[in-house]
């Protein structure tokens, strides 16, 4: 590591801080580009010099033999902690390397511009690769049809922590699709609900109503038992993020409902695709066995198979 060139942290009381704290770890893992935070444990002292810490990171790893979370350990680090004056800078650029494939390398750009004597230090993001966030799943793009364009948009806004933008391309996505939406709820409700009617009467009532907030809120029914996230209605979900209003929340806020409603978004498409799938295939095997079945009474009768 590289070691300081002036004296250590300066010892005045560290003056209150107005952007969010979050750990050094978080920082990394969960910040989006240009959205400043003060990051706790930045940094070790030993003596008068200061080394950046270098906690174990979970990040989403591409390889063909991870697909997933995946731990990843500190590799390098270019530039460093020069100076701990306050209001002067320090340029960071750091790597970090999956731990199960050993192959997949993510890289990190920031600047801290205040380092303070409990070792933590204000902190922002430049950019990082690949890029922030995890990948989009095909299966919610292949949802949204027409409106997946404007989602990535959102997305977009989303990773440079522009919550008040992603909030309204999100919210632009759903009010569209909302009647996609319930068509798709619909589908499972008639393969796995044994008195679909009364459900889906409701569901068809609300796709009349424009707003997708409104509508949701005059269904009181719920959704099939495969569709819940969490025990939860993925509906009802939608309808309580969509309904708070925007222009009484900070960006921070709207960043925190917007990255809400794209979790709950994925979620749906997910249990949407596995219900549909997972019932054709048991159609399937059904429809095999049951074929079977009459070949091997066939069989035994010795007689043609009346039609």
């Amino acid at each position: 590591m590289t070691e300081p060139k002036t004296e250590p942290a300066a010892k005045e009381e560290e003056p209150k801080s107005r952007i969010p704290t979050i750990s050094y770890r978080e920082f990394l893992e969960t910040s989006p580009a240009l959205h400043p935070v003060k990051a706790t444990d930045l940094f070790r002292m030993s003596g008068q010099n200061c080394y950046l810490n270098e906690p174990i990171l979970t990040l989403h790893c591409e390889h063909e033999m991870c697909q997933g979370p995946r731990f990843f350990a500190h590799r390098s680090m270019t530039g460093g902690l020069h100076t701990t004056d306050r209001g002067e800078r320090n340029e960071v650029f750091v790597e970090y390397r999956c731990k199960n494939c050993d192959s997949t390398l993510k890289s990190f750009s920031f600047l801290t511009f205040n380092l303070f004597q409990d070792c933590s230090g204000e902190v922002v993001k430049l950019g990082e690769w690949p890029p922030f966030g995890p990948k989009t799943p095909s299966r919610l793009l292949r949802l949204l049809d027409s409106d997946s364009n404007l989602f990535m948009r959102g997305r977009r806004a989303e990773c440079h922590g522009l919550g008040i933008g992603a909030f309204t391309y999100y919210r632009r996505v759903v009010e569209n699709q909302k009647n996609r939406l319930i068509d798709e709820i619909i589908k499972v409700v008639q393969k796995v609900e044994a008195s679909p009617d009364e459900i889906i009467a409701e569901l068809t009532k609300a796709k009349s109503t424009f707003q997708f907030s409104q509508a949701m809120s005059d269904v009181k029914l719920g959704v099939p038992q495969v569709l819940l996230i969490n025990g939860h209605n993925p509906l009802t979900l939608l309808h309580s993020a969509l309904s708070a209003g925007i222009h009484d929340k900070s960006d921070d806020e709207c960043l925190e409902i917007a990255k809400n409603i794209r979790i709950v978004l994925a979620g749906l498409a997910e249990r949407l695709g596995q219900a549909l799938s997972e019932h054709k295939e048991l159609n399937d095997a059904v429809a095999t066995l049951l074929k079977a079945t009459k070949e091997r009474e066939k069989m035994k009768t010795g007689q043609p198979e009346l039609t």
